[in-house]
C-alpha cells in the first residue's frame, strides 16, 4: 500500500517538474521566436506570464486528477485490506473448525472400538466453543456416554 503511494507520489512530482521545465522551455523559446523590434520589455513580460499562468492552470489540473486517482487508489487498497482481515478471520475459523471436527472424530471412533480413555483424551482437545449444532450434539453425547462409563473429562 505505502509502496504504491509512493510510487504515485513520484510520479506526481517527475510529471510537474518536467511540465514546468516545459513552461520555462517554451516561454524562452517564444521569447526568441518574436523579433525584438516590435515587443517592448513589457509586452514580452506579458507574454511570458500569460504562458506560464495557462501552463500552471494546466499543471493543476493535471495535479488535481492525479490527487483524485490517488485518493480512489487509497480507497481501493484500504477496502482491499479489510476484505483480506475478513477472509483471513474467516480462514481460521474454519481451521478451528476443521481440527475440532477432527478430534471429535477420533473420539468417536476411539469410542465406539471401546478405548475409552484415549477417547477421553482426544474429546478433551475438542474446542467445543467452535463445533457447528450437530457437532455439539456428538460432543456432548459422547461426554455423557464417557461420563457413564467413569471417564470424565477434566476442566
Amino acid at each position: 500500500m505505502g509502496k504504491q503511494r509512493k510510487v504515485i507520489w513520484f510520479y506526481s512530482v517527475l510529471l510537474f517538474s518536467a511540465a514546468l521545465l516545459l513552461i520555462v522551455i517554451s516561454a524562452l523559446s517564444q521569447s526568441r521566436i518574436t523579433p525584438r523590434d516590435e515587443l517592448t520589455w513589457q509586452d514580452e513580460q506579458q507574454a511570458f506570464n500569460q504562458t506560464i499562468q495557462k501552463s500552471v492552470t494546466e499543471l493543476i489540473r493535471e495535479n488535481e486528477r492525479l490527487r483524485g486517482e490517488l485518493k480512489e487508489a487509497t480507497e481501493k487498497g484500504e477496502k482491499l485490506e479489510e476484505e483480506k482481515a475478513s477472509f483471513e478471520m474467516d480462514n481460521k475459523d474454519k481451521q478451528l473448525l476443521a481440527e475440532a471436527h477432527e478430534f471429535l472424530i477420533e473420539a468417536e471412533m476411539l469410542f465406539n472400538v471401546g478405548n475409552y480413555a484415549k477417547s477421553r483424551d482426544v474429546l478433551q482437545n475438542v474446542n467445543a466453543h467452535v463445533l457447528t449444532e450437530n457437532g455439539v450434539q456428538l460432543y456432548k453425547w459422547l461426554v455423557d456416554k464417557l461420563g457413564k462409563k467413569s471417564y470424565t473429562l477434566q476442566n
